[in-house]
């Protein structure tokens, strides 16, 4: 898992000047750190498609001044590799794989 200074994180809020319908429900600002853009990059470059994805967790929340909103956190997915010689959920065996966090 990624620590905190690796995470981006975002705020959406209701969208008070939605006029309408194909206009969004809810708006806000994100902000990521360099050092996770870098391991985006990195991913970016070792993974096939056009998409990278990310592991999200949203929680409600309600402003100072009162106002509900939605915070978002994201960062690399991570996917833990299991340990050499157990079979998997498709009944194979791993032998050879190293027991560490991998890029999905």
């Amino acid at each position: 898992m990624a620590d905190q200074s690796s995470k981006g994180t975002l705020s959406l809020f209701h969208n008070d000047h939605k006029k309408q319908e194909n206009h969004p429900d809810r708006t806000g600002i994100g902000e990521f750190p360099k050092a996770l853009l870098k391991e985006l990059i990195a991913v970016a470059k070792e993974t096939p498609g056009d998409t990278i994805p990310v592991q999200c967790a949203g929680w409600d929340r309600t402003s100072k001044a009162g106002k509900d909103y939605i915070y978002v956190s994201f960062e690399k997915k991570w996917v833990k590799q299991e340990p050499v010689g157990v079979e998997n959920n498709n009944g194979l065996n791993n032998k050879g794989a190293e027991d560490e966090l991998t890029f999905e």
